[in-house]
């Protein structure tokens, strides 16, 4: 922002030196004023930001959490598959004998 942005006041007139004007700290008001926007404006959108990076945190330790889900259901599918084999061989060697 360049100083004749600051220096047209809410009013829509020049401030410093204009007609009818506040001057100096019709300038300073109102660039205050814009600053104050500004940071709302900035905390707003960081406030947006926050929340969407916790979204996206839990939608990823959901993912994390299905992953590990997944992985012990095939583990268990190793193991019942692991143990049916075994009883086949302890059949095989009990047949055997």
């Amino acid at each position: 922002m360049d100083f004749s942005e600051a220096a047209v006041g809410k009013s829509g007139r020049i401030g410093a030196g204009g007609v009818g004007g506040g001057g100096l700290e019709e300038v300073v008001e109102d660039t205050l004023s814009f600053e104050e926007h500004l940071l709302d404006f900035h905390r707003a959108e960081h406030e947006q930001r926050m929340a969407f990076m916790s979204q996206e945190h839990l939608a990823k330790m959901e993912v994390i959490a299905l992953e590990k889900d997944i992985a012990l259901l095939k583990r268990q599918k190793l193991v019942n598959e692991l143990g049916a084999s075994l009883k086949k061989c302890d059949n095989i060697l009990l047949t055997e004998q």
